[in-house]
Formats: structure tokens, sequence, C-alpha cells
């Protein structure tokens, strides 16, 4: 660093009198403690301790080393490599001004300045984090255990577990944990120390760079305390087919969007229109894809088809430029064009067909659409007098192709509800759309459509399998047996639960499957649990069931050798890998076997 920003600090600092005398006393026992936890620890000057104790923090003693989870392409000096762009993470020690690299293996070790400050709740630790990147625009981060702040020398602002704001290669970040401030100076160091250890234990940290060309990188960490130190290991590569593309709403709070869609839920950008004309009627629920490297999208639903959208936002409602003229700028074609018109918004729709495949732009948005043969069934039936209920119980199929050949697909189930949101500047549309209550506004309230995906079947602290989904063969290259389904290995009385909510198609028993049940989602899609022990007193064919609700228990009663859950999923009644209706994290969790 060019400036020591600590030392400038320092000389902004008045020392109330007598507070030196307390201080060096306590920086004494602060090395006290550090030659007593061992030999291997930084030492730190008394002037340094002087001035963290003259900004009202408490002393502390620390290391926090993180390690990337999920980085692609080749390490180099302590960055990940990516075609065309990168950036990486730098530690700043707050009492010098240095900063500090990561390692050729991609871990970064921050070291502790001696100080914390209390307030607001909790403690700011002086774990301190800069990111570097050449082109970068913007920046993301994430935590799933406390928060993060930004510190500015004199000033700490605390930012909650998720972030985006415009890239500053000046900013540091820091974690925020919770805790009392009540007595903390007399709590001690190591008190101190150990507090903020426990509480960053666990914890993920996910750092996300936009850069001006609309490319995207992603880093993630684990942190783990051990002694006196956190240790971040990196879990999952991010090059599995299972995270490399993902399903989100289009605009609003992307970061806070990919943790939903991480736990396998969508909530589809909404508005308040349905428009219709000789394609059908589309109606505003609207959703994106992004990724890297991506080559390829295609989609579809075994009911209704799609359109393509743009949204566009002027400065006023005078100054909305012509749909045709619009469509042409971005698409170079206007042909089967529709628009719709709200304020200074302007959407452009061009209809898609159901199973449409199409080279991958990330500036376009997908949005739902009912055929016209379908508009006079959904008007005479009951259940579809709303047009946005048409699609409730749709099951929606997107598949990815990347640019080395490879393939993935995600598989979900559309619900409809009543939301809650607000009003996205740049679209028009209505985003981070909530789960709606009574003490809502009105105008807020839109009708929308979520997306998700199945359930882990099994009530079971780890997520594994025992024999997967497909064709075994054996070493002579014969086919030994196909498998339909997967087996979950679960002991003896362990709960099962359904996968989603859906009605009981079927309950019998079989000498492979031993005794199962079927439930019928819609749409064609079922799910079945075999080998079950027992099922659950009182549940008979035609009830209806919630996803997650226990309705048998994890037994050995077919062709087993030992207790499981036979796990299958099928579609119009073929059968699918079921591993691609989960969500994210349990396919990495999967992958990693």
């Amino acid at each position: 660093m060019e400036s020591n920003r600590y030392r400038n600090l320092n000389e902004q600092i008045h020392v109330p009198a007598g507070l030196n005398e307390r201080v060096l006393q306590a920086a004494e026992n602060q090395q006290a403690a550090k030659k007593k936890a061992g030999p291997f620890r930084r030492r730190r000057g008394l002037l340094r301790a002087a001035v963290c104790t003259a900004c009202a923090v408490a002393l502390v003693a620390g290391t926090l080393t993180l390690r990337p989870v999920g980085d692609s392409g080749t390490p180099e000096d302590g960055e990940t490599v990516l075609p065309g762009f990168t950036f990486g993470l730098t530690a700043y020690a707050a009492d010098t001004g240095e900063s500090i690299a990561a390692d050729a293996s991609g871990t970064l070790t921050f070291q502790s300045g001696g100080a914390v400050r209390w307030g607001e709740g909790g403690c700011y630790t002086d774990f301190l984090f800069q990111v570097t990147g050449e082109g970068a625009k913007t920046v993301s981060l994430t935590l799933d255990r406390g928060e993060l702040y930004r510190w500015n020398q004199q000033t700490w602002d605390r930012l909650g577990a998720a972030a985006e704001e415009a890239y500053d290669p000046a900013a540091c970040y820091g974690f925020w944990v919770p805790g009392s401030s009540d007595d903390a100076q007399k709590e001690g160091t190591q008190a101190a120390l150990e507090a903020s250890l426990a509480a960053l234990d666990g914890a993920r940290l996910t750092v996300t760079v936009s850069f001006a060309g609309g490319e995207e990188a992603t880093k993630r960490y684990e942190l783990h305390a051990e002694q006196s130190t956190l240790v971040a290991r990196p879990l999952q590569s991010a090059q599995t087919a299972t995270d490399r593309f993902c399903v989100l709403p289009y605009g609003g709070d992307q970061t806070l969007a990919a943790q939903e869609a991480r736990r396998g839920i969508v909530t589809f950008s909404s508005g308040n229109w349905a428009g219709g004309g000789e394609n059908g009627t589309c109606v505003s629920q609207v959703f994106c894809v992004q990724g890297e490297n991506i080559a390829t999208i295609s989609a579809s639903l075994d009911r209704g088809a799609f359109w393509r959208g743009y949204a566009y936002a002027a400065e006023d409602e005078d100054s909305l430029p012509d749909g045709s003229a619009l469509a042409e700028e971005v698409l170079g074609d206007s042909s089967d064009i529709q628009w719709s018109q709200g304020g200074r918004y302007l959407m452009l729709e061009w209809p898609l067909e159901n199973g449409f495949v199409e080279k991958y732009d990330p500036r376009f948005c997908y949005g739902l659409r009912i055929l016209p043969e379908e508009e006079a069934a959904m008007e005479q039936a009951p259940e579809y007098q709303s047009v946005f209920r048409f699609f409730d119980g749709a099951q929606l199929r997107i598949t990815v192709t990347f640019t080395d050949g490879t393939e993935e697909t995600q598989v979900y189930r559309l619900e409809t509800g009543i939301f809650a949101g607000t009003l996205d500047e740049n679209t028009g549309l209505f985003v981070n759309l909530t789960e709606a209550d009574a003490t809502t506004p009105p105008e807020n309230l839109i009708p929308g459509i979520r997306a998700t995906r199945l359930d882990w079947p099994v009530q079971t602290e780890t997520v594994t399998l025992s024999f997967p989904f497909g064709t075994q063969w054996k070493e002579t290259g014969e086919i030994r047996v196909h498998h339909d389904g997967i087996d979950i290995p679960a002991a003896e009385g362990t709960p099962v639960l359904a996968a989603a909510d859906g009605t009981v198609s079927e309950i019998g028993f079989d000498p492979k499957l031993g005794n199962y049940l079927v439930l019928d989602h819609g749409g064609g899609l079922t799910t079945l649990y075999g080998q079950c022990r027992n099922l659950t007193d009182g549940l008979e064919q035609g009830d209806t069931v919630r996803a997650g609700e226990m309705i048998a228990a994890a037994g050995s009663t077919g062709m087993s050798t030992g207790p499981h859950l036979h796990f299958e999923v099928r579609q119009d009644g073929t059968a699918q890998d079921p591993v691609a209706y989960f969500d994210r994290e349990i396919q990495e969790a999967l992958s990693g076997e």
C-alpha cells in the first residue's frame, strides 16, 4: 500500500489523559496472552494496541485463513485465472496498512490487528479483506453467519448478510458478529477472540464480481474455528455440472435470489398485466438464466409456452422509444413482436414455442404464454379463472449446454400464489417477492408464480446415495441392471418424507420394491417410495400430502441388502434421474461422493 491508513488514523486521534497507562497495561496483558498461546503467534507493538484502545475497541488476537471454494481455472499468484476476467482477495492489516495476497494454493490468511469494535448488539472483528480485479464493475458479498461490514478508517458500515455495490479497489470488508458489549473491556482479549471465533465457525462467504464486459465470476469460502484461528477449507468445485447455471427472477437483489435458488426456490418477477393477441396470452411471470460459458438454452412446459423479453426503462413516459424500432436495435428483428407499456417502462415480447432451443443471451428474460388453443379451456375451467393460475402445478424443464459440449438440466414444479414485492426501477416488474400476509399493503400484492424443486425425501443428517440411477455394467461390458431410481441409505425406521405436494395414487407391496407408495404431483410427475418398513398410519390412496410430511419409515422389505429408501421420479411414466430434480446444494453434496 502507498499510504499507511492506520498511521493516518493514529495522527487524527486525541488520546484522553490517563488512558495511555491503561492501554499499555492492556497491551502487556495481550502480549502475555500471545506468549502463552504459542510461539507461532505474530507479535504486535504496544503502540498499535494503544491506538486500538484509543479508538474505544476491545483487544483481540487471532488469525483467519480463507481458501477459495469452487474456483475454476489455474491458480496463479493467489488468484484464479478465468478466460478474459479474474479477481482475487487480499487480506488487509488495519494496523500496518499491509495487503497480503493469497498463496499459490489460494489460501488467504488474515492476521488480527488485536482490535474489535463493540456496538449495535455485536462486534466488528478486524479480519479485513479487499477485492482486486482489473475491469471489475460490481461486487456482491454474502455471509450465511453473522453480517458483513465496510471499514473506512473511522467508520464501520454494516452491510447485512448480503450486499451488492459498485466495485471500489480501496474498499475493505470485515465480519460483524452478534454479541454483548457489556463489560467488553473487562472480559479480556481471549474471551473476545473466542466469542468471535465461535460466531464465525462454519460460516460461508461468497464473493461474486461482475466485469465491464458482462462477465461474472464467483468464489466461495468456508470458515472453521480451530483453537485460536479460523481456517477456511474448500468444499466442492464450482465447475461440476450442478453449479454451472442458475434460474433467477429477472431484476432485483440477485444475491438474495441466488440464495433462494440454491435451496430450490425461484419466485418469478411479476407485474400486474397479462397481454392477449394472436400468439395467445403472455403473463408477467418472468425469469432469467445466469451462468458462465453457456452456449444454448432450451426450456419446455407441460402446458403453455414461452416468450422472450427485453425490459427498457426510460427517464419518463414521453421518452419511451417505439417498440418496433427498439426490437430492431436489440435483436435485429421486429417481426412477431408484442410489447407492454406502463408508465416509463417498455417490455418487448417475442413468442417462443414450447420446447424452444436458442443461443444464450444474458440480456433476455423469459416469460410464460398461454397458447390460443388453450385459452378456451382456461376460460371454461373453474380452476383456471385467473390466467396466473393456469400454470399452477405445471412442470418447467430447463436445459443448458456449455461451450465445452456438456449440459445440465433443472426441473421445477410451478406453484401460484399472492406475493408482496417492490418495484424494480430498471424493469418495471415487482421483484424480491415474499409470501403475502395480513399486514401487507394491498397495492403491493401481486399474483405470482414460484418454481420449486424436489425436497430430499429422507430425514437424514447427511445427503448420500448407496446406489445411483441408470444402467450399471459388468466388467465385460454387458448390462447388469438398469436402476430406475436412487437408493438412499437410512437406518431402520428413519422418517420418509414427501418430496413435494401431491396425492397418494398407489399403495402396495412388490417383491422387489417391498412396501411402497406413489405420489402424483400433477403434470405427469410422480414419485415412488420403496423398501418402506411401514407407511404412516391412516395414509390411504387419494389422500393429499404436503412437501416434507412424513409418509413412511425406511426399511428393507423387498430385494435389499439393508435398510434404505428406494426413490424414483417419473415423468409421464418414464423414469428420470431424481438428482436433476433436487436443489443445487443437494446436487453438490451428491457430486462430491
